[in-house]
């Protein structure tokens, strides 16, 4: 059995069989996921987002943290910063989400700990695999228990270092 969620691009048919990380991972990399929804797992849980965001509650906070901490990357030469929109997964912590950012530094690269691939056969770059050193939510009133309980448990059993939660419900000045 299947139900259909219909977006202004399109529509998107997901099974309601999906009981475990790897056979959402096998749907993902065949499902035609319509560009204002994100998917994701975590603890046996599938959620489907639309990407609407509070400009100033939201989407303006995960931007300043962007702007600070990826020139503070690139001019130490720590590491690399993906914005919002990067997809991660962790096969071992059964976990796929996007983020509203994601460090990860040089050492974790060289050490093998992430990699860069793609959740569709013939995709290079679209999902990064592994433990980042830094994951970041912003939570705003509708993700509060996805950001602080779900996602924050999966980060952690995925092995991440640092987790940055950040009350993104009133608007930023």
């Amino acid at each position: 059995m299947a139900f259909t969620l219909s977006t202004t691009l399109g529509k998107l048919t997901v099974p309601t069989d999906i009981r475990t990380h790897a056979a959402f991972l096998r749907w993902l990399a065949v499902a035609d996921v319509p560009e204002d929804l994100r998917v994701g797992f975590v603890r046996g849980r599938m959620w489907v987002e639309v990407m609407a965001e509070r400009a100033f509650a939201h989407n303006r906070i995960k931007t300043a943290v962007a702007e600070a901490v990826g020139p503070l990357a690139r001019r130490d030469r720590l590491g690399v910063y993906f914005g919002d929109g990067m997809q991660f997964t962790s096969v071992v912590a059964g976990i796929t989400a996007y983020p509203d950012g994601l460090f990860v530094s040089h050492e974790t690269i060289a050490a093998g700990r992430v990699e860069l691939t793609g959740s569709k056969p013939g995709e290079e770059d679209t999902q990064l695999r592994g433990s980042p050193d830094l994951t970041v939510e912003v939570v705003s009133d509708s993700s509060e228990d996805k950001d602080a309980e779900w996602l924050m448990a999966g980060y952690w059993n995925a092995g991440r270092r640092e987790y940055g939660l950040i009350a993104g419900r009133r608007a930023a000045v």
